[in-house]
């Protein structure tokens, strides 16, 4: 019978479906084990073993005959994962169809994929690496594909993006990936696995290009060097149960889900064994599809797979078990696990960022140190946490310590226990440094393999800052952070440069979780998971109030659960639009299982010490976050920020204050307080998360300085605006929301800047066509400076004014005539007539006279206006040419198109030499005379002034401002009225 092999030794699986992929993964093996398997009753296949950089390796393939696809495929894995029960991961290698794409509309997504290339599935945002394409429903919106895929295993994961970061071309001629290949090509009994010529690889474009064409249309592209032939692929692999042969439908998948190749096993693999998925391309999916790449395709897709197995080091008991002549001694000291957390529940997400860590902590040639760095509460040590349980499962020899750095007395604790458990006989010793002590005992060179974790290094001073004086020094924290090549170093921080000093470039930050994750995460926690869905608008509001934070996330879990709450818009309306009664939610205690105790669990009061720690460090970076907490959370502009803070700082000139609100900002962005929007074209723009924006409103509520603080701002921001016009908005635009929360803010409802301030916003509103809201806004302005100002003030007269045009503006026109009349009463008696401010009220009185039908009255106070202009400011005045336009409309209106006429080509004279030919302001001019040409049936006039309007207006505003769209309708309207109705519906 031979020797026999025990299942138990054998911790990789290989499955290689094709007999031609088999006998590639035999090729490279390093070592084949002599024996058999012993087999079972129920047992349907036969195992091969061996040995790949001391893995033990069982490969599994079918029978002849078998009947490709997902079913054939999952009862093979089924058998392999009941018969090896040891299995640290396994790898799906074989061949596929590869899908190029090379005229995407998206050119970032352009891929020459060519015969011979390599595969390899990774994951994405949208999917897990492989997609079960023809499993799903059909709906109204047709085929909805539903086949998600389980993981690969987190350590062939970690072991391809190793190669993905270190190795640029892995088949390039001098790589080892090559060098494998290369071997096996030429230990080969027969030469069916060398490389086919390029002339042999041929793509062909797909029907929906070729059209009606007869034969396929060769796509023709120029050869390859031949040291780099072949080329590896990262991306999605479908897969789905019927070989392909199609191009037009091979293209919608492809397009559809963003696919780099399909083939037919994975979906019956993956959601059992979870392998890393690596196929050589040996067809492209079409009509044209024969099996002559296939040899060098699997030998290449095998070749990748040796070298993902000589990335990852093996099992010390597989070594072990297997008689291996490795030195395990140190091994079998048992490793250590002093870890204070356990870990409870599965974690939600991250998976990218803990591939990261596997990598940057184990894969390289020595060990790394790395931080973790995020907002307080964003899930940094819970991530820490699984990563030392990933060590704890996929590095046997590694014991895992874990010591709390937030303050001297707690590291120094930590320190004493693991020393403790590390018998170190110094460490009990009264004047023995326990710091300095243990940091020598993991320096020495007879340490086992170990992870260190240091959780909380949020303190920059405690952690970083050296003092010496003649009474006192201090030695910063990092400096015991252990330098051996035995360890790896992990280290969580809400201060960015702490993590830049310790880790240098080695930083894995952490945002908060998008919805989908949330999602996931809100129903791991909840007793009753099925709320969530009973209602899916109210889930989304309260995941947008939670914006994806972690412990906010399992705080209002907690709610949930104490207080049988299960309807999720029965604690919406809790959460009260009032700051005060969301606040009072955020600050329940609650038990939570990965926090230490003394620490503050509560999202209202988690950050205050990042607070207090960055008022220390720089009190010049809290005031500025004092300052941007009164404005709204999203899309701040920097040009909004108050340099000004910071001049006190500042002692060499403009260099000096740049260089200080640079740091500032930084200690800000450093504590994830602050986010730089990415693509910010005109200006940087600047995010606060909206819980932090709400703790710290709440921080400065409780020092009694809110309310200061919101004066300033509002102060700040009436200085910042520019005159408010349409040329201007690109800059009042992205203050105005700004300006708008700070106004809201009741801690300054009496104050006068707000109001100061509400007056600007009732101008962008009113120059926007926003006319309800500049209404509201100028309203609260009267109504306010009525109560706080003398009955014949000018400029509540003014805002009258202001206020009744926009009523008019609205239809209002009794209410505006009210208005107007007062401003006009008002201006006359304190200033008289011939003031510009009183004319302007006139004017407006005038334009609601016209609007109600009072075409008598308001040709008599636009005479009136106009005549007064002429006098006091010549004809050559802007406020002359409004006067003149206004009084010409009436005219027209009136039935007086002569005089209208004279009076608008005046005008447009005036205008023209007042603001030159290409000013959009002239366009008004135009405009008004062209309407005149037209009702006179002057159109090549009147067409010549209108397409001369549109062409500025398009330079000035944009094709689709609503200006340039109006100058398009008079145009039309010119058409119309001579009959040229094609030309006229165009437009």
């Amino acid at each position: 019978m031979g020797k026999r092999l025990d299942y138990n030794n054998y911790t990789v699986a290989w499955i290689a479906v094709l007999p031609i992929e088999a006998e590639a993964a035999l090729g490279m093996l390093d070592k084949k084990h002599e024996g058999h398997f012993e087999s079972v009753t129920s047992d349907d296949y036969i195992y091969l073993g061996g040995e790949i950089n001391n893995h033990n390796v069982v490969i599994a393939t079918w029978p002849a005959g078998q009947n490709y696809g997902p079913g054939s495929a999952a009862a093979l894995a089924n058998q392999v994962k009941a018969r090896f029960p040891r299995l640290w991961f396994s790898l799906l290698v074989g061949v596929a169809a590869g899908l190029p794409n090379l005229c995407p509309k998206d050119p970032g997504k352009c891929r020459d994929i060519r015969l011979g290339d390599v595969l390899v599935s990774v994951p994405s945002q949208q999917n897990t690496g492989v997609i079960h394409y023809d499993l799903g429903k059909a709906t109204a919106e047709g085929f909805r594909c539903n086949g998600r895929q389980a993981e690969t295993a987190t350590i062939v994961r970690s072991a391809v993006t190793n190669i993905q970061l270190t190795k640029d071309h892995p088949f390039k001629k001098g790589n080892q990936f090559a060098a494998y290949l290369a071997d096996f090509q030429a230990s080969s009994e027969n030469d069916k696995f060398f490389c086919p010529s390029q002339e042999e690889d041929r793509l062909y474009e797909s029907p929906a290009e070729t059209s009606l064409a007869l034969e396929p249309v060769l796509i023709h592209r120029q050869p390859r060097e031949e040291s780099e032939r072949t080329l590896v692929w990262y991306g999605t692999i479908g897969s789905g149960s019927t070989l392909m042969k199609d191009a037009a439908q091979r293209d919608q998948l492809r397009d559809e889900h963003d696919l780099i190749g399909l083939e037919m096993e994975a979906a019956g693999i993956m959601n059992t064994l979870a392998p890393g998925v690596i196929r050589g391309v040996c067809d492209y999916g079409d009509a044209q599809k024969n099996k002559d790449w296939q040899p060098y395709a699997a030998a290449a897709a095998a070749a990748y797979a040796k070298g993902v197995l000589y990335t990852i080091n093996p099992k010390i008991d597989t070594i072990r078990n297997m008689g291996a002549s490795a030195d395990v001694g140190n091994a079998e000291r048992m490793p250590l696990w002093i870890v204070p957390f356990e870990r409870r529940d599965e974690l939600v997400g991250r998976t990218s960022q803990l591939d990261r860590l596997a990598t940057l902590l184990f894969a390289g040639h020595g060990y790394g140190k790395v931080a973790i760095t995020g907002l307080g509460g964003v899930g940094k040590s819970r991530l820490a946490l699984e990563m030392a349980h990933w060590a704890k499962a996929h590095r046997t020899s590694c014991s895992v310590f874990w010591i709390q750095g937030t303050n001297s007395s707690s590291f120094e604790r930590d320190c004493r226990q693991i020393g403790q458990e590390l018998n170190i006989s110094q460490i009990d010793d009264a004047k023995a440094d326990v710091k300095l002590v243990l940091k020598q005992h993991f320096d020495s060179k007879t340490t086992n393999e170990w992870l260190l974790i240091i959780d909380n290094a949020d303190d920059m001073d405690l952690w970083t800052t050296r003092t010496t004086s003649d009474s006192n020094s201090t030695i910063p924290l990092m400096d015991y952070i252990p330098t051996s090549s035995s360890g790896a170093i992990l280290l969580t921080t809400r201060n960015y440069r702490t993590a830049v000093k310790i880790a240098q470039k080695n930083i894995v930050p952490l945002e908060e979780l998008n919805e989908h994750d949330a999602l996931g995460m809100m129903k791991s926690l909840l007793v009753h998971p099925e709320i969530l869905d009973e209602n899916p608008s109210a889930t989304s509001l309260l995941l947008e109030h939670l914006a994806g934070l972690p412990l906010a996330i399992v705080q209002v879990a907690a709610y949930l659960n104490e207080n049988q709450i299960r309807d999720v818009d029965a604690y919406l309306r809790l959460w009260d639009s009032k700051e005060e009664a969301t606040i009072e939610l955020l600050s329940e205690e609650f038990e939570d299982d990965y926090r230490y105790r003394e620490s503050k669990n509560p999202v209202a009061t988690t950050w205050l010490i990042s607070f207090e720690q960055m008022r220390r460090q720089n009190p010049k970076a809290a005031e500025l976050l004092a300052f941007l907490a009164c404005l709204d959370f999203k899309s701040i502009p920097e040009t909004l920020f108050p340099f000004d803070i910071f001049e006190t700082d500042v002692k060499d000139g403009v260099v000096a204050k740049d260089n200080v609100v640079i740091k500032g900002i930084a200690v800000l962005t450093g504590y994830a307080f602050l986010r730089l929007q990415e693509g910010s074209k005109r200006e940087p723009l600047y995010d606060m998360h909206r819980l932090v924006h709400l703790a710290t409103r709440n921080w400065l509520r409780q020092q009694k300085s809110l309310a200061s603080w919101m004066r300033k701002a509002a102060l700040h921001i009436e200085s910042c605006f520019p005159e408010v016009s349409m040329r201007t908005k690109g800059i009042w635009g992205r203050y105005l929301p700004h300006a708008e929360k700070v106004c809201s803010s009741p801690e300054i409802e009496d104050d006068e800047g707000c109001f100061e301030l509400l007056r600007l916003i009732g101008h962008c509103h009113s120059e926007d066509g926003r006319y309800r809201k500049a209404v509201d806004a100028y309203q609260k302005v009267v109504s306010w400076r009525k109560e706080h100002f003398a009955p014949n003030d000018v400029e509540t007269f003014v805002i009258c004014g202001e206020l009744g045009q926009n009523l008019g503006d609205l239809g209002s026109y009794k209410d505006s005539e009210n208005f107007n009349q007062r401003a006009v009463d008002g201006l006359t008696g304190v200033l008289g007539l011939e003031d510009l401010r009183t004319l302007e009220s006139m004017g407006r009185l005038a334009l609601t006279y016209w609007r109600s039908g009072k075409l008598d009255k308001a040709e008599e106070l636009q005479e009136q206006v106009l005549s007064i202009h002429k006098r006091t400011r010549g004809e050559e005045h802007e406020e002359t040419l409004t006067s003149m336009n206004n009084l010409a409309v009436t005219y027209s209106d009136r039935g007086r198109p002569d005089k209208a006429e004279k009076l608008r080509e005046t005008a447009l004279a005036v205008a023209r030499r007042l603001f030159g030919e290409q000013d959009g302001r002239i366009t008004y001019y135009m405009l008004s005379l062209a309407d005149t040409y037209r009702l006179k049936g002057r159109f090549k006039n009147a067409e010549e002034l209108l397409f001369s309007a549109l062409e500025i207006r398009r330079k000035t505003f944009g094709k689709e401002h609503p200006m340039t769209l109006d100058t398009m309708h008079h145009l039309a309207l010119t058409y119309q009225d001579q009959g040229r109705l094609k030309e006229a519906e165009e437009l």
